[in-house]
C-alpha cells in the first residue's frame, strides 16, 4: 500500500510543478511598439499582463498616470521633455528601447497605478530612474522649481494593497537625496535602480506611486512629479491551485488505498 500513495504523490507533484508557472514574470515593455524618437500617453495600456493606468484631458491636452516612451534626449531641461529618461535608455540598458514614465498629476487627481498579472501576486522588484525633465529641475532649478541645496530630497512612496484595497504596506525611494551635510554623500539618482518590493509579500493585485518633496508651496510639490519605469518582476504566489491539486492527491490516495484493501481482502487465503 504504501507503494501505490508514494507513486500517487508523486504523480500529484509532477501535476503541481506543470500546473504553477516556472518562473518570474519580467514586464520590461519589449512587447510594445512605438515609432522611433516618440511617446504615448494616453490611453491606458498593458504590458506582458500588467496594467498602466492613464488619464488624458484632449481639451488641454493634459495626462496622469503612466504613458510609455522611447524618447533619449538627456540634456533638454523643461516640461516639454517630459518623456525621457535620464539614461537615455530603457531599463535593459538599449538606446531607442521603450520604458514607462509615471506622473502624479494633482489636478486631476491622477496616481499612478500598476495593476499585476493574474497569477503573479508578489512583486519582487521594480527599476526606476529619474526623468530629465526632473532631473534637470533638481540640479538646475528652473522657473517652477527651486535648485537642491542641502536639506532637500525628492521621493516616491510605492504601496501595495490587496484585490479588496486593503493596505499591505509601503516603501519609500529617494529620487534626489541631500540631506547630508556632506556634499558627496547627496545625489540625484541618474541611472536604472533595482528596488526591492518583497516585504510585500503576497497577495498583491496592484501598487500605486506617489511622491513628495521638499521643495513643496502654496500649491504642493513644486518637484515634478516623474519617474521612469524600466521593469516590474513578480513571481507567483503560493497557489490555491496546487494547494486544491494536493487535496486531490491525498483524496485520490485514499481512493487508491480503499482499492488496494478491497482487493487485498478479496483474495484467497493461504491453507
Amino acid at each position: 500500500m504504501k507503494k501505490y500513495t508514494t507513486s500517487l504523490l508523486a504523480i500529484a507533484g509532477m501535476i503541481l510543478s506543470a500546473t504553477l508557472p516556472a518562473r518570474a514574470l519580467i514586464v520590461d515593455f519589449t512587447d510594445l511598439n512605438l515609432p522611433a524618437d516618440s511617446y504615448r500617453n494616453t490611453p491606458a495600456f498593458t504590458s506582458n499582463g500588467a496594467g498602466f493606468n492613464n488619464t488624458y484631458d484632449s481639451q488641454y491636452g493634459s495626462w496622469g498616470g503612466f504613458a510609455y516612451s522611447n524618447k533619449t534626449d538627456t540634456t533638454t531641461a523643461g516640461y516639454g521633455n517630459q518623456y525621457s529618461s535620464i539614461t537615455g535608455t530603457n531599463g535593459n540598458g538599449l538606446a531607442g528601447g521603450i520604458y514607462a514614465v509615471a506622473y502624479q498629476d494633482f489636478y486631476t487627481p491622477t496616481i499612478p497605478r500598476i495593476t499585476l498579472p493574474i497569477g503573479y501576486a508578489e512583486p519582487v522588484s521594480i527599476t526606476l530612474t529619474n526623468t530629465t525633465y526632473t532631473y534637470l529641475a533638481i540640479r538646475d532649478g528652473d522657473a517652477f522649481s527651486n535648485q537642491f541645496i542641502e536639506g532637500d530630497w525628492f521621493k516616491i512612496a510605492i504601496n501595495a494593497y490587496s484585490a479588496a484595497s486593503a493596505p499591505l504596506g509601503s516603501l519609500d525611494f529617494y529620487l534626489a537625496d541631500y540631506r547630508s551635510a556632506v556634499p558627496a554623500e547627496r545625489y540625484i539618482v541618474s541611472s536604472w535602480t533595482d528596488v526591492d518590493l518583497s516585504s510585500f509579500g503576497t497577495g498583491v493585485s496592484y501598487l500605486t506611486f506617489e511622491f513628495d518633496s521638499s521643495d513643496a508651496g502654496f500649491f504642493g510639490i513644486n518637484t515634478p512629479t516623474f519617474v521612469a519605469v524600466g521593469k516590474l518582476t513578480a513571481i507567483p504566489e503560493p497557489s490555491t491551485a496546487g494547494m486544491a491539486l494536493l487535496a486531490a492527491a491525498g483524496s485520490l490516495g485514499g481512493w487508491a488505498c480503499g482499492i488496494f484493501r478491497r482487493r487485498e481482502a478479496g483474495k484467497p487465503r493461504a491453507a
